[in-house]
Formats: structure tokens, sequence, C-alpha cells
């Protein structure tokens, strides 16, 4: 009984508290990468099985007593358990269920998420200080016929998926026009017009809101500023947000780990009430 005894030990609790908080703190440090890997093996999930061991320990040794059905007023202290018990187990459904898929999307784009939901996205908007520096990154979206604006720290829901706006990409777009009509050009993504194949290499900029793109033609580089013609080629404009980085959050724990905090919440609610009304 000694040994079992250990299990509902505070030193315990002392123990393996700290360890846990290490193993996460560690993780913070990681790529997401690694980070999935760390939560995933046995520097994590260890401890944080014996820790849920240890509380379960602890709730069944308490309710053999019956100590909490004798004295209301220790029921809180019960139910806080039973909420850690169930955050424990929504965290390790998390580690094991839990998807992440990174999205790069231009405008006019989307995609079909798994369950149906379709994501389209209709502008993006990028606003600045008076200084010029980055204020605010704003994807529009269309999900299902719903707008929704999609912004840093502000995700939006699709279903069951969250969708996070990761950033926006500088992904450089040119509108030329050439002897063969109006025509997109990209890094990625060269075109042959009157008889030459161009090339987006660079932009640089042509002074203040404006932009020049050096442009290999046929193996030789020409220098097109916005508005002006050479060689039968004109850079009408340059769009730089083409296109937006967004992160598609499945995570089934979430409802569970709802539960969790809300049983903690009770119980400690519980135990507060119990406590003020207690004779001085």
């Amino acid at each position: 009984m000694k040994r079992l005894g250990i299990l509902r030990s505070l030193k315990t609790t002392t123990v393996l508290l700290p360890l846990i908080a290490v193993s996460a703190l560690v993780s913070s440090f990681l790529s997401p990468e690694d980070r999935a890997d760390w939560i995933g093996g046995p520097f994590f999930l260890v401890p944080v099985l014996l820790f849920g061991v240890h509380l379960a320990a602890c709730a069944v040794h308490r309710l053999r007593r019956a100590a909490s059905w004798r004295h209301p007023s220790r029921l809180g202290a019960d139910i806080i358990h039973l909420g850690l018990l169930v955050l424990i187990a929504a965290g390790l459904m998390s580690s094991v269920l839990r998807s992440e898929t990174p999205l790069v999307l231009a405008r006019g784009d989307s995609v079909l998420l798994e369950g149906g939901r379709r994501v389209t996205v209709e502008d993006l908007e990028f606003r600045t200080w008076a200084d010029g520096t980055p204020r605010q990154w704003t994807a529009r979206l269309d999900i299902d016929g719903d707008a929704a604006a999609l912004e840093v720290n502000h995700p939006v829901r699709a279903g069951s998926y969250r969708l996070v706006l990761t950033g926006f990409l500088t992904r450089p777009r040119l509108t030329m026009d050439t002897p063969e009509g109006t025509m997109g050009l990209t890094p990625e993504s060269p075109i042959v017009a009157g008889g030459e194949r161009l090339e987006l290499r660079r932009l640089e900029s042509a002074g203040p809101g404006r932009w020049s793109a050096v442009v290999e033609v046929d193996g030789v580089e020409r220098r097109f500023v916005e508005g002006r013609s050479s060689g039968g080629f004109t850079l009408q404009s340059v769009d730089l947000n083409s296109a937006v980085g967004i992160l598609s959050v499945r995570d089934p724990a979430r409802i569970p780990a709802g539960l969790a905090l809300g049983l903690i919440g009770l119980g400690a609610g519980w135990s507060l009430v119990y406590r003020l009304r207690r004779p001085r």
C-alpha cells in the first residue's frame, strides 16, 4: 500500500509538474515540425501520463473514502480532479488527432476542405501606417457563400476547421501589354509573346509607390518601369500581394478541452462558495 500511496503523494505532484513545465518550455524553442515530434515523444508524454495516473489515484482514493458525499464542501476538489483528467485526455487526443495543413492561395483561388467546405479568397487588403510600415493584412474569404474577414490573430471557422492567417507572400505578378494582348508574368510562370520569351528576374523601387521590373527577354535583361513601353512591351502594373498563407487547423479535442476547463471552473467556484459560507 505504501507504493500505491506514492501515487497520491504531494511529492509526486511537485516532481511531475516541473517536468511537464520544462518539457513544454523546451518545445517552445523548436520548429513546428520538431515540436510535434517532441510533444508526441516520451519526454513529454510520459510525465503527462504519470500525472494523469496520479490524479486518477487521488480521485479514486477520495471517492472510496466517500469524503465528498459526507462533506459537500470537499466536492469541489473532486470536480477539479475530474476536470484535470479530462484536460489531460484532451491533450493526448490533440497530440494524436490534430492536423495542420498549410495553404497558399492567390486572389480568386479556392480550396475544398474535408467535410465539403469550400473556401475562396475573394480579395486581399494591405494597410500601412503613415510612414509606410505594415499595419494590417486582411484576406476577404467566401466560405460556402458566407463572407469572412481573416486577419492576423483573428482566425475564422470553416466547419470543423480553424483558419489562421500566417502571412502574405510578396510573390510579384506583372501585368504586361504584349503584341498578343495583356498577359500576367510571375517568377514561376514565364510567358512567350511576339516570338520572345519573358522571365521575371527581380523587382526594384522606381520611387514612392512605383516599381521597375528586371525581365530577361530571350536571354537579355531589360528594365521595365510601370506605365512605360520598351521593345513592344508595356508594364501596366505590379501586384505584390498576390498570395496569402493560411494554416488550416482541425483539432477534435477542442470540445473535450472546453468541457475540462468548465469542470475546473465549476470545482473552483464550488470550493470558493463553501469557503465563503464557512463561519469565521
